[in-house]
């Protein structure tokens, strides 16, 4: 439903009749919109985190924090209706679920930026990669940069990380 019409048109009752249950069934686990938005978000965080540790749990070097760069946009490009929940949505910045995965992403991050570049704090590195390669993504889906094939977008993603980050990927 959000990839066909956002979250405009996103309501308990629309979720009811997609899943093809009463109308008021959703609001046994969700008291409004704004709930079902939240719960939604922290999926997506969780799917996200999925797709950033698939291929490496624990990034080791460059090229691997690169190929996680790929995963993140994959994901935006894979499910934009969810990937503006995300990051546009209404409210859910302080829902405890979504709140305990970006947290973790968070983590995930760091760690890896401190196994890779050593640095004494990475929180400013981490946040410099997270806004380029969120940055990426938006430019994709938004159509801000020219569409391409999988394997092209991946190569640019690895390449303009290689470039910020003044090292060889590949």
């Amino acid at each position: 439903m959000l990839d066909a019409d956002g979250d405009t048109h996103l309501s308990l009752r629309a979720v009811a009749r997609e899943a093809g249950v009463s109308s008021a069934a959703p609001y046994r686990h969700f008291p409004d919109r704004r709930a079902l938005l939240d719960a939604v978000s922290a999926v997506g965080f969780e799917d996200l985190m999925a797709a950033l540790t698939a291929e490496h749990p624990r990034p080791e070097d460059a090229s691997q924090l690169a190929d996680g760069a790929v995963a993140y946009v994959r994901f935006a490009l894979g499910r934009p209706g969810l990937f503006r929940v995300m990051f546009l949505g209404e409210g859910g910045r302080t829902e405890p679920a979504r709140r305990r995965i970006t947290e973790q992403i968070h983590a995930h991050l760091d760690a890896a930026v401190q196994r890779v570049f050593h640095v004494d704090d990475p929180a400013p590195v981490t946040t410099g990669l997270w806004s380029l390669v969120h940055g990426m993504a938006c430019l994709y889906l938004y159509g801000n940069l020219i569409p391409a094939t999988d394997e092209e977008i991946a190569e640019r993603v690895r390449t303009t990380v290689a470039a910020t980050v003044g090292v060889r990927t590949r």
